[in-house]
């Protein structure tokens, strides 16, 4: 595939991109921080060919960049265990409450966040 062109990676796009030519046609090839490229994302290339990227599809891939972000990347956090629950719990309340059903009612409706969250939570603070 013969290059035509590249942008280099430039902080304010926050990626990089380069174009070739494949079967005649222009191709953009683009490469940066995952929330700028899911933001210009339109389709997912599944099993069954492409499709269209569903807002069902966006809220799991926020999930995954959030948690791993906030919850495996933690740097030199030294978090308690309650700490580290509370945190899977402010995650996993990104999900409508209905869409948790591989776990226990109880602990859901014990500590499902949802606009309790938006309240309390600060980026960067866990709620106590």
């Amino acid at each position: 595939m013969p290059r035509l062109g590249t942008l280099p990676f430039d902080s304010e796009r926050k990626c990089m991109t380069v174009i070739r030519t494949r079967g005649g046609q222009p191709w953009a090839f683009v490469k940066g921080a995952p929330e700028v490229i899911l933001a210009r994302c339109a389709a997912i290339r599944t099993s069954q060919g492409v499709e269209a990227l569903t807002e069902n599809d966006r809220l799991y891939l926020r999930f995954a960049d959030a948690f791993e972000k906030d919850f495996i990347a933690q740097g030199s956090a030294d978090r308690s265990i309650q700490d580290a629950l509370t945190l899977g719990w402010k995650l996993l309340s990104m999900f409508p409450k209905g869409a948790l059903t591989r776990i226990s009612r109880d602990h859901v409706d014990k500590y499902y966040f949802g606009e309790q969250m938006e309240r309390m939570y600060r980026p960067g603070e866990i709620p106590a």
